[in-house]
């Protein structure tokens, strides 16, 4: 059977295992802990705390892995002979994920607010082309009237271009 472990990689993680090896020939022990996934294996050396404890520290891993399971195995290896006496699922998954994005600041008017609701006309009356050109001709005096107001007051509409002339246009008239 194989155990399942939930381990952070963005801390440090300290795994310690009991160990028991037996046999009339005891020689040097070593210990690993292997991670592997289908491309790549890792192996982190593991140390005696006592004659029964293996201790095997896990570095961060943060940008080694990428979150998700892994299979691992505990490889003992004494002299020449190499054992797996335990094999595990390791999930890795971050500590804690803070994201955070700005957002466009909404510029909001101070002034007086106007919105169109319904146009309501008693007696319907059609447009000629006359009264079509009387009415752009009385539209393009009152912008004409308007820039020339601006003007004396050190405001150039024709170069209005970026969003602080923009507000600082908008701050001006208000003000006035």
């Amino acid at each position: 059977m194989s155990e399942k472990i939930d381990l952070f990689l963005d801390e440090v993680n300290n795994l310690d295992f009991n160990l028991q090896v037996e046999g009339s020939e005891r020689g040097e022990v070593d210990c690993k802990l292997i991670i592997e996934n289908s491309n790549i294996s890792y192996g982190f050396k593991g140390s005696f705390k006592d004659s029964s404890t293996v201790n095997v520290e896990i570095p961060r891993l943060k940008n080694t892995l990428t979150e998700g399971d892994y299979s691992a195995h505990l490889q003992v290896c004494i002299d020449d002979r190499i054992f797996k006496p335990l094999m595990m699922e390791i999930t890795f998954k971050h500590a804690i994920t803070v994201k955070a994005e700005s957002v466009k600041p909404t510029i909001v008017s101070r002034g007086p607010k106007a919105s169109f609701v319904k146009k309501t006309s008693v007696l319907s009356e059609k447009k000629t082309p006359e009264k079509t050109r009387i009415q752009k001709d009385d539209r393009q005096k009152k912008i004409s009237r308007t820039k020339k107001a601006l003007k004396k007051k050190g405001i150039d509409v024709d170069n209005l271009v970026s969003e602080s002339d923009l507000k600082s246009f908008i701050n001006k008239f208000l003000k006035d």
